[in-house]
């Protein structure tokens, strides 16, 4: 960490289930090597084998290593904690107690000092705040004798029982498999029990080993961020979710529609398998009919979008409100083209330039590209304009 020499370094250590409030009965966060000291120390002492007292201890010792390499004034240490559910709301307290310790100690690399549970929940937590520079893991070593193996192993029996960190997975997953195949049992099912069974357990290996449920965690979190944050942000959120909803709706209706049309259309038409090439022929009118319905909820869709991000932008004054006009333009002439367009390949207009079909697609599509250039033009002079008004930079959304 040569690099970080000039920098300022935050020595981190995050009690995700916020052992030292439950057990130690302190408050977080704790700056400050004498106080981390201090509170290790106390929650050592109300339960020898906590693991996140270890991790406090050996966090106050890489502040030291740090303190002779980089100088007092550029190291400090914090512990910052969540919620004993280890809930989405447990994970905002952990971002909003390390935000206030940036507050006080404006550091520009992380270290993470972790006892090596559940570090794939954590990382990104803090990561979102400040950049990691590097992950420490505290390892205990225990003697091997048989004694202290069979206590080792009757503590792990009591925290596999007893800590909903590790309960859940050893026996809330197998209980409620043993629940299920009882179930088909008592109702007559038990030929099937076998492999629902080993369906689920592949459904519960793939979630887990794909992060399904991480990845799943982390939009809900940033879902619920959006959606209780500033009233700028409340709005792009919304009209996302709307916009998405509206395309999704779409496209089902779309399709339905070109399906039932195309089969009352064929009433008589032979099987895909035994002539594919008969069903080749039927798809610009398969395409004209999936456009024509499903373009105008696309389009509302995609107009909501547009909208809700132009608002947005116009509220945190970023420039990429030009950028919305623009699309906003694009999108209404988008329309006014795919209509044509559905409309000539369902009823197969003959492509001549005589077809007063094609002229009014010719005449949408000239008239789209000048409207648009002069669109581009427009609001690059409004944006020089206006260009005291409108922040670069990110658009970040405040409060007040």
């Amino acid at each position: 960490m040569s690099h970080l020499s000039k920098d300022k370094i935050l020595v981190l250590v995050v009690d995700r289930d916020n052992d030292l409030g439950g057990k130690a009965g302190l408050p977080t966060p704790v700056i400050g090597r004498a106080k981390n000291l201090e509170a290790a120390a106390s929650m050592a002492l109300a339960d020898p084998e906590e693991a996140d007292a270890n991790a406090m201890f050996a966090a106050i010792s890489v502040l030291d290593d740090l303190s002779g390499k980089h100088g007092k004034e550029n190291v400090e240490v914090a512990t910052v904690a969540g919620l004993p559910d280890e809930s989405i709301e447990g994970d905002r307290k952990i971002g909003d107690e390390l935000r206030q310790v940036l507050e006080s100690f404006p550091a520009e690399g992380c270290v993470v000092v972790s006892d090596g549970y559940g570090d794939q929940e954590i990382l990104p937590i803090v990561s979102s705040c400040i950049p990691i520079v590097s992950v420490r893991r505290v390892v205990v070593r225990h003697s091997e004798s048989v004694e202290e193996t069979w206590a080792l192993l009757s503590r792990y029996v009591r925290k596999a029982v007893f800590d909903p960190r590790y309960s859940r997975m050893i026996l809330g997953i197998p209980s409620v498999l043993f629940i299920l195949v009882g179930a088909l049992v008592l109702s007559g099912l038990g030929h099937i029990a076998l492999p629902v069974l080993v369906i689920a357990l592949g459904a519960i290996m793939f979630v887990r080993g794909f992060g399904v449920d991480r990845a799943l965690g982390n939009t809900a979190t940033r879902l619920l961020h959006y959606a209780t944050s500033t009233s700028a942000n409340q709005i792009r959120f919304f009209s996302t979710l709307v916009s998405i909803s509206l395309i999704v709706i779409a496209l089902y209706l779309g399709g339905s529609s070109a399906v039932t049309k195309i089969v009352a259309s064929n009433p008589n038409a032979p099987a895909f398998i035994d002539d594919p090439g008969y069903w080749l022929t039927q798809t610009p009118a398969f395409v004209g009919m999936f456009i024509n319905g499903s373009i105008d909820i696309l389009i509302v869709g995609a107009v909501t979008m547009v909208l809700g991000n132009g608002f947005f932008f116009y509220l945190v004054r970023y420039p990429g409100f030009w950028r919305m006009l623009q699309a906003l333009v694009v999108t209404l002439w988008l329309w006014a083209f795919f209509r044509r367009i559905g409309f000539i390949l369902e009823f197969g207009i003959e492509p001549s330039i005589l077809d007063p079909y094609i002229l009014r697609l010719m005449v949408i599509v000239v008239l789209g590209l000048v409207t648009i250039s002069l669109t581009f033009v427009l609001t690059r002079m409004l944006r020089r304009r206006y260009a005291s008004f409108f922040r670069r930079g990110g658009p970040q959304a405040k409060e007040g």
